[in-house]
């Protein structure tokens, strides 16, 4: 049920923002994707609460460090 649920808000989400264009690439951050994934890590590894977001916010950290232009900013990611 909840897969459902969060794969049509996500489905709903890109039509209406970010439209199939890359110009909008940046109104479909990775958060909403992993939106996707989140009712299967629930399964794997049980409540919400009991998993460790510091890998994750690690990785978060990094690519804006990584990102250092607004322009073209993905030269600084690999």
């Amino acid at each position: 049920m909840l897969h459902k649920c969060l794969s049509e808000w996500v489905l709903q989400y890109k039509q209406l923002y970010y439209q199939g264009s890359t110009d909008h690439v940046s109104l479909c951050p990775v958060t909403v994707h992993s939106l996707l994934h989140l009712a299967d890590c629930m399964e794997w590894t049980g409540p919400l609460w009991t998993t460790w977001a510091f890998p994750m916010e690690q990785v978060c950290s990094q690519l804006q460090r990584a990102v250092t232009g607004h322009l073209n900013p993905y030269p600084g990611i690999d």
